[in-house]
């Protein structure tokens, strides 16, 4: 792998990660807002902005050596690319939490423990599936915030209230 042609992008990640002028630290206050707001956004306020940058610049820069190209503006670039390596993580977390109930029956019918139990429980899940298909957007995202991720009721409702102001959750109405 080369090295894009320029210290441009070099200057660029220097603004951002160590500002030495209060206009640089401007610039870098917005960048790593932009993102934590998207990560917020997507639920994945565990994952570290300067991750997302990390993984963007090595893209753009995997992109820049592959075709030979310089980039004009290196904040509108990071930035397109930071939010599709959020679309990214958020997009593998949530088929994390999809189920196969077909491997799970093929796990318990296979070890042959308690007959009657192992279909009882493919019944269970099989229901739990409908009920949870018949729920709100709304619903089973608070759901898997709450169950899943383990979050309390008071960070769930500031997630909310971030995400649409005049929500029925918002603690200040």
């Amino acid at each position: 792998m080369t090295k894009p042609t320029d210290n441009s992008l070099n200057f660029y990640l220097l603004t951002l990660l160590k500002p030495k002028t209060p206009e640089q630290l401007k610039q870098s206050n917005y960048f790593f807002a932009y993102v934590k707001r998207l990560l917020r956004q997507h639920y994945l306020g565990d994952v570290d902005a300067h991750e997302v940058l990390s993984e963007s610049v090595i893209r753009l820069i995997r992109y820049m050596n592959k075709y030979q190209t310089e980039v004009k503006n290196y904040e509108a670039i990071l930035k397109r690319i930071s939010l599709h390596v959020i679309y990214e993580i958020s997009r593998k977390q949530r088929l994390k939490l999809r189920v196969d109930y077909d491997t799970i029956e093929h796990t318990l019918t296979s070890k042959q423990s308690g007959g009657e139990q192992v279909y009882q429980t493919i019944d269970n899940l099989r229901l739990l599936d409908s009920l949870w298909k018949q729920l709100s957007p709304i619903d089973s995202e608070l759901l898997i915030l709450r169950i899943m991720r383990g979050l309390n009721w008071k960070t769930i409702s500031t997630l909310f209230s971030e995400k649409n102001p005049q929500s029925t959750l918002n603690p200040n109405s």
